[in-house]
């Protein structure tokens, strides 16, 4: 037999032994890294906790209907940032009622990044989503998506007239005396021409208002230079002002589709002031109440005058998420009317029809920013008569930062008036 080969020696052994161990593992970790690159998400991240309620509560949008998708819809739109990448997984759900949802969401959010994801559903096959993904867009300041919004004028359903014509209004800062309820169909078609009319002055698209107005035997009508006057008041110095209403109760919330079903949309929990309010009367007091419109306003006495007080018609209607002592969510609602006050020696009516179109314009920045002041306000402190007057006082500066942070400075909001203010 051949001699024996002498066994390795046991230092050698275990040392080599170490090495291959640690290269092994430095090389598992090298490949582990490659081929496990993430790619870094541009919004806000959820932590774990949140991640799981966020995708529930998007999950649970299919089952909800009235009220309780309204909530959990507003909830997520409360929450934030965080909750975009869930939404924008939302938008390829094969449920349109989800598409949707998370769409209305969006819109809330108003956060441009979204703007490339909302386009690619302008043209869902569902209109309920194709619609909901326009609103978002113009309400987001893309006013490509317009011509649906303008052709939603024309729905059989109130809720979304109201809705398409809200999110042109709020975008563009024009109406064209377009009332939703209006019973006069003429009234309501000559309207929506004017629309069409101003966006082929903005889109080129001229055939879109003549197309319509051949249609509907609208001839002979001028293309919008400005605002309409569905009603008149004369004021003091001859000229007719326009006095033009918005209705302050959001449309009933249906459970079968539509933009303002929770299906489709969730309903704005108010509308914005009217753009132009009634005229004051001349008071020998210094002071009248205008019945029409329920338009309080006030004017210095004498053909001098130069300031007016407004009230503004419609009412301010919130649910937010007080904190309670205990560091939990509560929940509140709110309901005020606020007076406004306008002065200018040389221009007051001007400036008074200028303010209310800003009051309109900047609406729904305003009320995103009482909602955040209520969401950090303490249970406790709402539910005292002075705790009620520093909250009231605390919004009439956040009304006037939001409203006249541009000119014209000469205007201001005086005061807040809680119609209902409960936190538990």
């Amino acid at each position: 037999m051949g001699a024996e080969l002498p066994p390795l020696h046991p230092a050698f052994d275990e040392e080599n032994m170490r090495i291959a161990v640690t290269a092994f593992t430095l090389l598992f970790a090298l490949v582990a890294c490659s081929t496990n690159k993430q790619t870094t998400s541009p919004y806000q991240q959820p932590n774990a906790l949140m991640e799981t309620e966020i995708n529930q509560r998007i999950d649970q949008i299919a089952f909800q209907h009235r009220e309780e998708l309204v909530q959990n819809l507003l909830w997520l739109a409360q929450t934030g940032e965080q909750t975009i990448p869930a939404l924008l997984r939302g938008l390829n759900s094969e449920d349109p009622k989800v598409r949707s949802s998370c769409c209305w969401v969006l819109g809330r959010l108003r956060d441009r990044r979204t703007v490339n994801d909302l386009r690619g559903l302008v043209d869902d096959e569902e209109s309920s989503v194709a619609l909901e993904a326009a609103r978002a867009l113009v309400l987001m300041g893309d006013l490509d998506p317009s011509p649906r919004l303008i052709e939603g004028l024309d729905s059989d359903r109130k809720e979304v007239r109201y809705m398409c014509h809200e999110a042109l209004k709020s975008a563009t800062g024009h109406d064209f005396g377009y009332d939703h309820l209006n019973p006069n169909p003429r009234d309501l078609k000559i309207a929506v021409l004017r629309w069409r009319q101003w966006w082929g002055e903005y889109g080129g698209d001229t055939f879109f208002a003549s197309s319509y107005e051949q249609e509907n035997g609208l001839g002979n009508l001028a293309a919008p230079g400005g605002e309409t006057k569905p009603e008149g008041s004369s004021s003091s110095d001859g000229q007719t002002e326009s006095s033009e209403s918005s209705e302050s109760t959001t449309p009933d919330t249906q459970s079968n589709g539509g933009a303002n079903n929770p299906e489709s949309s969730a309903p704005d929990a108010t509308t914005a002031p009217a753009v132009i309010p009634v005229s004051p009367a001349n008071s020998n007091a210094g002071a009248e109440t205008g019945e029409q419109g329920g338009v309080t306003t006030s004017e210095g006495e004498g053909e001098g005058s130069s300031s007016c007080v407004v009230a503004c018609p419609d009412v301010v209607k919130i649910s937010f998420l007080p904190r309670r002592a205990d560091g939990t969510t509560g929940s509140g609602e709110a309901a005020f009317t606020f007076t406004y006050e306008v002065e200018d020696e040389q221009h007051l009516e001007v400036i008074k029809k200028a303010t209310a179109a800003k009051i309109t314009q900047n609406f729904e920045q305003a009320r995103q920013a009482v909602l955040a002041y209520l969401n950090e306000a303490a249970v406790d402190s709402l539910t005292t008569e002075a705790g009620k007057g520093e909250a009231a006082s605390a919004i009439v500066e956040i009304l006037n930062a939001n409203f006249f942070a541009t000119p014209p400075a000469s205007a201001k909001v005086t005061a807040v008036s809680w119609q209902v203010l409960t936190a538990q």
